[in-house]
């Protein structure tokens, strides 16, 4: 039985796009019509859990969010990252000695890390589910938005939040049902957050090297679930060969991935595939803003292989210790442990 993380990086080498990059351009990753989940059911599940066992990513299409929420949601997250100032920014900071990957708050464009000079600079903010909780007679929203933004982007944010929320829950019963396993074994809990991404127009002479604007990885988590961006760039590395498949999602649909965590818990049966995203032609650079909804365990909970999923590959370990090893294989050894 094994007892390290699964699915490591690349070696550094490999997170630089390159001419000799092998792309399968006869694959494409499958789109499912999610509203079949009420017509159709076990033919809904047989087709996402097909496509997630080999691709580890689905896209999916009649969803049921409202177009003009997507849109609007867009709109917002540019004018987020692009009216708030600097030194408001960072009051909320992600502290540079993080303890686990559920920390919240503002990600700098730069930061000193071994992967700085293989990615191409972007802004990030993570907001906890927290931050939605409006109703909450503790609610403080100067605890996790900057001055202005509650009023003018909160409201748009927290419908789209609660829109994946509210796909989230059947869509993780369905995978359990792909694997004969009854929902009840899965975790009553969860951490659910949403980071919005910003990704800068590229420099002249960014385009001149072969950093990528986002560098091969698998995402953490459970789930992970994100609106096509309106900007196409993001590529699949397909196991079964080792070649890149070029995601082509339909507009206004959803693009839906496992992550390191749901891959651990199902025994390695669901892949938590690897991905990034490519530089645009000079002829479409421009701003590239992209939203995923995650869901998470809570950083004490026990992760340990789901029963009835044969022997299992790797040992109990708790969550925070989990992502303690993911973050060092990004950020290296010195990254901050929980004690």
């Amino acid at each position: 039985m094994e007892n390290k993380t699964n699915q490591p990086y690349s070696s550094p080498s490999s997170f630089e796009e390159s001419s000799t990059d092998l792309y399968n351009d006869d694959i494409e990753i499958p789109t499912v019509d999610f509203s079949t989940l009420q017509t159709n059911k076990d033919d809904f599940i047989q087709k996402l859990g097909d496509s997630l066992v080999r691709f580890g990513f689905v896209i999916l299409v009649n969803h049921g969010i409202n177009v003009d929420l997507l849109e609007a949601t867009e709109k917002k997250a540019k004018e987020f990252f692009e009216s708030v100032p600097q030194q408001e920014k960072e009051k909320f900071l992600i502290p540079r000695q993080h303890t686990n990957k559920l920390v919240v708050g503002y990600v700098p464009r730069l930061i000193p890390n071994i992967l700085q000079k293989f990615i191409i600079p972007l802004e990030g903010w993570k907001f906890h589910q927290n931050a939605f909780d409006f109703e909450n007679p503790e609610f403080k929203e100067s605890e996790f938005w900057p001055d202005t933004t509650y009023e003018a982007c909160a409201s748009v944010f927290r419908e789209y939040y609660l829109s994946q929320k509210e796909l989230a829950t059947p869509l993780i019963s369905c995978l359990l049902q792909y694997l004969k396993l009854d929902p009840q074994l899965f975790p009553k809990t969860s951490v659910n957050t949403l980071r919005f991404n910003y990704y800068f127009p590229l420099q002249p002479e960014e385009f001149l090297n072969n950093t990528c604007r986002m560098y091969p990885h698998a995402d953490m988590g459970i789930i992970n679930m994100m609106a096509a961006p309106s900007s196409s760039g993001l590529q699949v590395l397909n196991q079964e060969d080792m070649k890149w498949i070029r995601v082509n999602a339909p507009k206004n649909s959803l693009i839906f991935n496992i992550g390191r965590v749901l891959q651990r818990m199902t025994n390695d049966i669901f892949p938590a595939a690897i991905h990034r995203v490519i530089k645009p032609s000079p002829s479409q650079n421009a701003v590239r803003v992209t939203f995923p909804f995650n869901s998470n365990l809570k950083e004490d909970e026990i992760l340990e292989v789901l029963p009835g999923l044969g022997e299992p590959k790797y040992q109990p370990l708790r969550v925070f210790e989990f992502f303690n090893e993911l973050a060092k294989e990004a950020y290296g050894d010195n990254y901050a442990s929980r004690k």
